[in-house]
């Protein structure tokens, strides 16, 4: 039979009050109902509750009453009654009905199986084992109420959260329906998150039927299926078979665990579900264990965060990247890496998937070089990551205008829809188009022989990024609104003309009364004024149709049409770019392509010229050394230029007392995701006993500077935690954006908390407040101050950089001083023939001052916009004080003027290509140091392994690494404040309170459907 989903509204509604319930006496009642409303959907029976087992004894009976009544006490102590007797054959009973009827049932949790510890001979204890488990019915409540499996969104979007939600759960009422058993499985993925799987078989479908009980596997009977122990409570009809029996073809066997000991051979039993509560049991104290090999130790891993040295699969996408091979859609796994989206981010970029171009191939080809020195630049235009914003192409691209933006209705109207779509949609729909975008450019160009076939090429491809498609029923409704508006155009402009005529006729009358001049008269204004006092019943309006009058409400009626037909418009634009893959994969490629296609990028253009001219007919312009060899050559150690100072002793004084003694204890009291440890906290328990409890003294201390709750610090189970889990070598302690985990390493991370937690709020905030584009492992709001929803945040974001950044010291600029250089000096700069610019090169007497003077001729412009002539100076100015230095580089005191922290710490960067510790968010989070240690001392107090050496004294004086003086005060009052605000503000509260209940069962409309249903109806 099929269940229609308006009979599952009473058991929402149950279950519902099952969510909220509080007291035992309450869930208990409640569960009454829920199990009622089962009954009448047909997939209980209604067997009365005071049933037991069948067995002889009455202590296993009653504890497996008391199991199934969720006693849980009750049932711990018959089950100790029995242990405790010396009647062995008791004691084997105990053991025979704890592995029959309770090992491997979700009590109490829908994160685990329960077993019996067996280490643990004189207690039973109940634990949570991370394998494959089943969804049992408590989850049942979350997911109507959250629409979600797990702590993360559902992969499948296709769906609102509340159709997933019934969906998900009328999986349950469909299967029991059909007489058959199936099961559906949440499994924990890479993220930590969980998944359902409806889960199928050769073995399971169809396992009974009247029509065709052959059907029925062999070994399993129909009695068997009667008389399952379970099935009265079983709320999802859930078989587990003996591990032996799952062919390999299986798709309900559970890879690498056995499940024979627990439920016999050639049996099936079902796990008993319950449908009270979701907590997961939190043993006391005395049941942890101090022995590494125990499943209770105390420091062992409370979860798996994805990416530790634990994880044994290669990445295929690395893989291919490494190997400069271009990656195509088929190599992915999407389905696993969009399970996490700032995975999936991290890997979907050029550089991963662009791959090598061999132009030598092309050569052999016959390829012409002009046309090679194009295909390089159109490749080098497509964008680092996918270009997700539907609305910036909209407005950027010369199809995205003449399409949706040409008009300021149509493109709200657009603007609306997408954001209805919202950014993470976005953002994964144009991940896979980029992927396949990158593969077909690749292939179309590269079989262009000459310049104007990849001419003839590009322009193909930009008419694919153009055209709009309407459906069907749409294109109907478009033609519909269209008529009406043309037909009351039309009686408008009927109207307008009579009126006006009639107007015309009676100022031509009152002139010749009057004797008036009627051209005197401002014509617009008379015809207005005279059908105003004519039918004073009437309103009318200004307007471009017909004679320049007509009725008011008729053209409003009429504009209302306009706007309805460029909303449809707008759904028909926004229909094509969302679901043509043709389209999208162009979009994702970018603004800088987008440009070359179209012919707008001028560059571009001369350089086409210029290869259809034959001006570009050598392969040197392609064919480098450098593309000859390759990137693979053997690369020299990268010189360390700085390395921050680790404390080498602990030392902590004053702030809360610690009585933190698990891993599982600090992750609940600071609202970690999980906890991870590597190998030598699993080994050496002084290891692990020593930063688990320095871990959260320095949380404590953390939370008594910032007035953020310490509960909150975890940022809502956001934030991992791992200990040297994850280090590299003699790796520093750090903070992985992708996978929302600190990792400090065993020697090297003490006093590098603060400075990693700064980059996890920094990185996470932006979530937190609701922004859906502050998600990325790019994304910091040190960097994007904008990002923050809130404006008074965003403000103390912007002032903390101004903090950081403004002063009235140069930074330093590396000068590389050639050959050229010195004797283009030589020659300009004569002292017995001095110009201006060369007497400011003589009288400032020193490299530095020399360019500086040089800046104040031609204004101190950035590096990307100076003059060629500019540029030049400053090299000779350069190069004038440093005749002996040929072929080496020089730093001089000439780049932006900012504050001293800015250039020292461009001066710690030496010569890297790509700055580090002058990035804003590795300045941000030593400054954060400062403002810890600042704010500690203030107090008497301190704690370095919170935070150690933000004192530039350590380095004795040959860097600094923090802010000093002033500036040093100036930051630490920004970070002050910036803490206030987020206090006073609520925002780690508020952002709780958001993780709530869904606003109906079938959520809100969508957008194209209230224009096509309401807009247009007056």
């Amino acid at each position: 039979m099929i269940i229609d989903i308006d009979r599952l509204v009473p058991l929402q509604t149950a279950l519902k009050k099952l969510h909220s319930a509080t007291s035992v006496e309450d869930k208990l009642e409640v569960s009454t109902l829920v199990r009622n409303e089962l009954v009448k959907l047909g997939v209980l029976s209604d067997i009365d509750d005071t049933s037991s087992p069948k067995d002889n004894r009455a202590s296993i009976g009653a504890a497996y009453d008391a199991i199934t009544s969720w006693d849980i006490k009750k049932a711990d102590n018959k089950f100790q009654e029995l242990l405790e007797q010396n009647n062995s054959d008791h004691k084997k009973s105990a053991m025979h009905f704890f592995k029959k009827y309770l090992s491997g049932r979700a009590v109490k949790t829908t994160l685990g199986l329960v077993v019996l510890n067996s280490k643990s001979k004189n207690k039973m204890t109940w634990q949570a084992k991370r394998e494959p488990i089943a969804l049992a019915t408590p989850r049942i409540p979350q997911i109507l109420l959250e629409g979600k499996i797990g702590a993360r969104e559902p992969a499948n979007k296709e769906r609102s959260d509340s159709l997933i939600a019934f969906y998900e759960f009328s999986k349950i009422i469909t299967v029991a329906s059909k007489d058959y058993h199936a099961r559906i499985k949440v499994a924990e993925r890479e993220m930590g998150d969980h998944a359902a799987y409806n889960l199928t078989s050769r073995q399971l479908d169809g396992m009974y039927s009247e029509e065709n009980p052959s059907h029925l596997p062999h070994w399993l009977n129909k009695s068997d299926l009667d008389n399952q122990p379970s099935l009265r409570r079983c709320d999802e009809l859930l078989t587990i078979t003996s591990h032996s029996n799952n062919d390999v073809n299986d798709s309900t066997a559970f890879d690498d665990v056995s499940y024979a000991e627990n439920v016999g051979s050639n049996t099936a039993y079902e796990i008993l579900l319950d449908t009270l509560e979701v907590q997961e049991l939190e043993p006391s104290n005395s049941e942890y264990s101090d022995n590494p090999n125990d499943d209770n130790y105390r420091y062992a891993d409370t979860g798996y965060i994805a990416g530790s040295k634990k994880e044994l699969a290669s990445n295929r996408i690395k893989e291919l990247a490494k190997d400069g091979v271009a990656v195509k859609v088929k190599d992915i796994d999407w389905s696993e890496i969009e399970t996490d989206a700032l995975l999936a981010e991290s890997l979907i970029k050029k550089s991963n998937i662009m791959g090598q171009v061999d132009y030598n191939e092309l050569k052999d080809n016959g390829i012409e070089p002009g046309t090679a020195f194009l295909i390089q630049k159109v490749l080098a235009s497509v964008a680092t990551e996918p270009h997700w914003d539907l609305v910036e192409f909209a407005k950027n691209s010369y199809a995205g205008r003449r399409n949706i933006s040409y008009n300021q209705d149509q493109l709200l109207a657009f603007a609306r829809l997408a954001d209805e779509l919202g950014v993470a949609e976005q953002k994964q729909m144009m991940r896979k188009a980029y992927v396949s975008g990158i593969d077909t450019l690749k292939a179309r160009i590269s079989k262009c022989v000459t310049p104007r076939d990849l001419y003839n090429e590009l322009v193909a491809i930009a008419g694919e990024l153009g055209g709009s498609m309407l459906s069907t029923d749409v294109a109907d409704k478009y033609k519909t609104l269209s008529s009406e508006q043309d037909a009351l155009r039309t009686e408008m402009e009927e109207e307008s003309e009579a009126l006006y005529k009639e107007a015309i006729a009676g100022l031509a009358k009152m002139a010749k009364e009057e004797g008036i001049n009627p051209i005197e008269y401002n014509i617009q204004k008379w015809v207005m004024s005279w059908a105003t006092e004519k039918y004073p019943e009437r309103q009318f309006s200004g307007s471009y149709i017909g004679k320049g009058i007509v009725d008011a409400n008729k053209f409003k009626k009429w504009k209302e049409y306009n706007i309805a037909l460029k909303a449809i418009n707008a759904i028909g634009a926004f229909e094509t770019l969302t679901t043509n893959r043709s389209i999208q994969q162009w979009v994702a490629l970018g603004e800088r392509f987008w440009a070359i296609i179209e012919r707008t990028s001028s560059a571009f253009v001369k350089h086409l010229n210029l290869a259809i001219d034959g001006k570009y007919d050598d392969w040197g312009l392609t064919i480098t050394d450098s593309s000859k060899t390759g990137s693979g050559g053997k690369k020299g150690k990268k010189k360390t230029t700085f390395e921050l100072i680790v404390a080498e002793q602990i030392e902590r004084k004053g702030g809360k007392e610690v009585v933190i003694n698990s891993t599982k204890e600090l992750k609940d009291e600071f609202g970690f995701r999980d906890i991870q440890s590597g190998d030598w906290i699993l080994k050496e328990k002084s290891s692990a006993e020593f930063h688990v409890k320095n871990t959260a003294a320095a949380m404590f201390d953390l939370s008594d500077i910032i007035g953020i709750n310490h509960k909150a610090l975890g940022f809502n189970g956001r934030l991992a935690m791992a200990f040297g889990a994850r280090g590299r070598g003699g790796a520093l302690a750090h903070y992985e954006p992708v996978q929302r985990v600190i990792n400090l390493t065993k020697m090297r991370g003490g006093g590098s908390l603060g400075h990693e937690w700064f980059h996890a709020i920094d990185n996470i905030l932006g979530e937190v407040l609701g922004n859906e584009e502050a998600v990325g492992a790019g994304n910091y709001l040190t960097e994007k101050p904008s990002l923050a929803s809130n404006s008074k945040i965003s403000k103390a974001f912007k002032d903390l950089q101004d903090a950081m950044f403004i002063g009235d010291t140069y930074t330093p600029e590396v000068f590389k001083i050639t050959e050229k250089d010195i004797e283009l000096a030589k020659l300009n700069i004569n002292p017995d023939k001095l110009n201006r610019t060369t007497k400011l090169i003589l009288d400032a007497g020193n490299a530095s001052g020399a360019v500086r003077a040089i800046d104040s001729i031609y204004g101190r412009a950035n590096r990307s916009r100076r003059s060629k002539q500019h540029t030049a100076w400053r090299k000779v100015a350069a190069a004038y004080y440093n005749q002996d230095k040929s072929g080496q580089e020089v730093v001089l005191e000439t780049g932006l003027i900012s504050s001293k922290f800015k250039a020292n710490s461009v001066s710690l960067d030496g010569t890297r290509a790509k700055p580090y510790w002058s990035s804003t968010r590795e300045m941000a989070a030593r400054a954060f140091q400062a403002y810890l240690e600042d704010s500690l001392e203030a107090q008497g107090r301190r704690n370095d392994y919170l935070s150690y050496g933000a004192n530039n004294d350590l380095y004795d004086g040959v860097h600094k690494a923090y802010p000093e003086g002033n500036e040093r005060a100036r930051i630490n009052a920004a970070f002050d404040k910036l803490f206030e605000i987020i206090k006073d503000e609520k925002v780690f509260e508020n952002a709780s309170a958001d993780e709530a209940l869904m606003d109906s069962i079938f959520g809100a409309q969508p957008y194209g459907q209230f224009v096509l249903d309401h807009l247009i109806q007056w």
